[in-house]
């Protein structure tokens, strides 16, 4: 056999693995006919050893390292497809299932070769100048017009929806503020800003609508600046003037961006300070001398730290953990004086978020907020063992849990949400015995691993399985609503603002697009729209960085894979607790893509 005819026959194998074991990873089963025995499917395999074929003459199967990283991406994403396909259709993980092992590892080696061939034709050929200096960016008239361009292109919206979104504990919010009862439940530097707004605006014009109008404007401005910051940025790196127009228009009309710079949640801010942390450090570890000569690019990374940190708490373990990470290449940096400056510059947003945190919680006397949300996973899993196994507590157990947890939170559990069971723990008893609490956990979790295991998936699988539809809140009330089939963003104004839409047909559309899968029936699209999808994009762009030896790229980037690790912990999957995914999507796919983007 000639070697042209043994790449064929490999193609065709390598192929036949792949669609053999796709059924096992998308929820269906070979008894479902329509599927397995699908025309459909023969002509996935052709095009897909087609393409196998094309790649085998230009990748370098020899190079050990590039094989194992992208093993290192196909294995997991094989893994999380198929556990996401029994949590979707069964809400458990059926383990030791032998033939959907195979089934993994066929697709993740059939995956793997397509990995390495798409590696290939994105270096294939590359001939823009990666040695080429940063230019200058946009004049200042130039600037501001961007800014001015996203306002125009999200009053609709805003008028649309008037006074806003406000949703996701904003009432909350306010109510701290009108009432002055202070707790650290949330952080104060946005309860201080979205409350404070919204008080003062009703105190001298008697109207809640146009406080919560007045929010939403100062944050449209905010997110229009550093959303052109953005544009700059891929402008001074040299990015090709058409993919720069297509990043101002996704920014500007993907559902996504105005429908949370027009929400009141703290997640947009906090997106948008990280966004700025990324363009800043990428800064610094690409062109340290130029950033070092700059106080204001230091002010800025020292300053998008400090909000990131203080607009979510998850925010402050994911750069304790970067920290270690960006120190260490503080001391490898062979630049004169830099571990020092970067100390500062690292070090500094950490003080600042703790004495400002400090100072906040002694002059407003706020309450220590409850331990309820750092113990979401445990708490979720007492209650999925409860709730599956009547008989694994005894009755002195039972009545312990009972101490923690009520039987009535019990009886609310829901499976994708642990609000309505952690909203009613007992934060009081948990500080009096709490080693009683995790007695009780341990005991519980020695013979129920397995429901320990399929309790936390279960909250947290959509952020790594793309396939699902985000519907944690079905059937819950809200104040004009009742959630359905999805619930994908909040959607109304709550009380004490009152919706008064002047664009009716876009307000709709923002409903559908919330409340209804919409978006989910179009092919391709639906998954711009997938917290999962848009995980495994920063993913294969990570692993991609560190194929290319482009380490900068990588940490700057890390920080979002972190923060993404802390939300695995968390009540459920929402987009806002990702939405950075989407804000900084194009620099990310501008550096992905340089072959094409131009960028240097």
């Amino acid at each position: 056999m000639n070697k042209m005819n043994l790449k064929k026959l490999l193609s065709c194998a390598a192929a036949f693995l792949g669609i053999y074991a796709l059924p096992g990873l998308t929820g269906f089963t070979a008894e479902q006919l329509y599927l397995t025995n699908s025309i459909f499917l023969f002509a996935a395999w052709i095009g897909l050893a087609v393409l196998i074929w094309m790649g085998m003459g230009h990748v370098d199967w020899k190079d050990r390292r590039a094989n194992l990283l992208a093993l290192f991406l196909s294995v997991p994403f094989s893994v999380c497809m198929a556990v996401g396909s029994d949590l979707d259709s069964t809400e458990y993980v059926v383990f030791g299932d032998i033939e959907r092992i195979v089934r993994i590892g066929c697709f993740a080696l059939a995956l793997a070769v397509v990995i390495r061939e798409v590696w290939s034709v994105l270096e294939q050929d590359d001939d823009h100048d990666k040695a080429a200096k940063a230019e200058a960016g946009y004049p200042r008239k130039t600037f501001l017009m961007i800014m001015a361009v996203l306002l125009l292109c999200w009053l609709p919206v805003l008028l649309a929806s008037y006074p806003g979104f406000f949703v996701y504990d904003a009432q909350d919010e306010v109510n701290e503020v009108l009432t002055r009862s202070f707790s650290n439940h949330h952080p104060l530097l946005h309860v201080l800003l979205l409350g404070g707004i919204v008080a003062a605006v009703h105190k001298v014009t008697g109207s809640y609508d146009l406080g919560i109008a007045c929010y939403m404007i100062l944050q449209m401005c905010i997110a229009s600046f550093c959303f052109a910051y953005m544009m700059d940025f891929l402008k001074r790196h040299r990015v090709r003037k058409a993919f720069r127009i297509a990043a101002l228009a996704f920014l500007a009309f993907f559902p996504v961006i105005p429908m949370y710079v027009l929400c009141s949640t703290k997640d947009t801010l906090f997106s948008i300070a990280l966004l700025m942390m990324v363009l800043h450090l990428y800064e610094l570890l690409d062109d340290t001398a130029a950033f070092l000569g700059s106080w204001k690019r230091q002010a800025g990374l020292v300053l998008s730290s400090f909000f990131m940190m203080s607009l979510r708490h998850n925010g402050k373990y994911a750069y304790l953990v970067l920290l270690v990470f960006l120190v260490f290449w503080a001391f490898r940096k062979k630049c004169k004086g830099i571990f020092r400056k970067a100390a500062v510059m690292f070090l500094l947003p950490v003080l600042l978020c703790a004495g400002a945190t400090a100072l906040m919680t002694n002059l407003l006397h706020a309450s220590p907020g409850g331990k309820q949300e750092m113990l979401t996973v445990p708490i979720m899993q007492l209650t999925r063992v409860y709730e599956t196994d009547a008989g694994a507590f005894t009755g002195e157990e039972r009545a312990l849990l009972y101490q923690y947890l009520p039987k009535e939170a019990m009886d609310r559990y829901s499976a994708k949400l642990s609000d309505p069971v952690k909203v009613m723990f007992d934060n009081d008893r948990y500080i009096e015995n709490s080693s009683g609490f995790w007695k009780l956990w341990f005991d519980a979790g020695i013979s129920h691993i397995g429901t320990y295991i399929n309790a936390w998936l279960y909250t947290s699988y959509g952020f790594w399985y793309p396939d699902t539809v985000i519907d944690a809140y079905n059937g819950i009330q809200r104040h004009t609503f009742a959630y359905g089939e999805s619930s994908y963003f909040g959607y109304e104004t709550e009380p004490p603002g009152t919706r008064r839409s002047m664009i009716a047909a876009l307000d709709e559309l923002y409903r559908r697009l919330s409340l209804e899968i919409t978006q989910q029936k179009i092919p391709v699209v639906s998954m711009l729209f997938s917290p999962g999808f848009w995980f495994w994009v920063y993913a294969f762009a990570f692993v991609c960085f560190i194929r290319r030896r482009q380490y900068n790229r990588a940490l700057a980037f890390a920080i979002t894979l972190l923060l993404w690790l802390t939300v695995l912990l968390g009540p459920t999957c929402m987009v806002r607790y990702v939405l950075v995914f989407w804000f900084a999507g194009p620099v990310l796919g501008a550096m992905l893509f340089e072959k094409y983007t131009g960028f240097v």
